[in-house]
């Protein structure tokens, strides 16, 4: 594309000199920002690795209220580090993923019969009933009750 740019029968060498320099120095810029870009979304090994573990955490402790500051202290790292670990590699925050993760859980424990919707808000790390079947039906677009009733008479 320089090349280009700058072979059209240039006959005045400042001309030259000026659309070939603006064409590289618009080359670097767009380098910088993809260079910036892929750093910002990469992955280290560790950041995957400890990821993982707390995903493992999280599933191990699902019953219990977790909070950031729960992880930071089992993890021995600030909010600022598990924040940006949830943002790389699940593209949500922390809230958001755990609010994820317990409503599909909830999906799985409700479509077995010896589950009441009561057991499974609590084996999922809530307290509230209504704040449940609130986010479960903003989710899936129907309440637990309705889908207990539908997956019970589709079975």
């Amino acid at each position: 594309l320089i090349r280009e740019l700058t072979d059209k029968g240039e006959t005045d060498l400042s001309n030259f000199f000026l659309k070939e320099g603006q064409s590289y120095s618009l080359l670097s810029h767009q380098w910088n920002n993809l260079s910036n870009l892929q750093e910002n979304n990469s992955i280290t090994k560790h950041d995957h690795l400890m990821f993982l573990e707390i995903e493992n955490y999280i599933k191990e402790n699902i019953a219990q209220s977790l909070t950031v500051k729960d992880l930071c202290k089992a993890f021995f790292v600030n909010d600022k580090v598990i924040q940006k670990l949830f943002k790389k590699h699940s593209k949500t925050t922390f809230l958001n993923y755990l609010k994820n993760y317990r409503l599909k859980l909830a999906v799985e424990l409700l479509s077995d019969p010896s589950n009441n919707i009561s057991q499974v808000v609590y084996k999922i790390g809530l307290k509230n009933r209504s704040y449940f079947a609130r986010i479960f039906k903003e989710k899936y677009g129907e309440s637990p009750k309705n889908f207990v009733n539908r997956t019970i008479k589709d079975s």
